[in-house]
């Protein structure tokens, strides 16, 4: 039998909370874009910068995401490349 993978989407136990925190990277994208004015690659590092801290957080808590960094810089490479 297989198994399926559930995908937990209420981690923080509060569904408004975690919406929060599921939106505070591309809230934060946004709002160094339009209010700030910063030009688009320094908002999506600002935004990549929100997203691994939101990842790190659920880390804290006892989540697995520990792959963060490493799938960033990854991605990173590849942007470059």
């Amino acid at each position: 039998m297989l198994w399926a993978y559930q995908q937990q989407l209420n981690p923080l136990n509060n569904q408004l909370l975690s919406t929060i925190f599921a939106g505070l990277p591309v809230i934060t994208l946004f709002w160094l874009l339009v209010p700030r004015r910063w030009l688009a690659p320094k908002a999506a590092v600002g935004g990549a910068v929100v997203a691994l801290l939101v990842a790190n957080l659920g880390r804290a808590r006892g989540r697995r995401c520990g792959s963060a960094l490493p799938s960033r810089s990854q991605g990173a490479g590849l942007e470059q490349g």
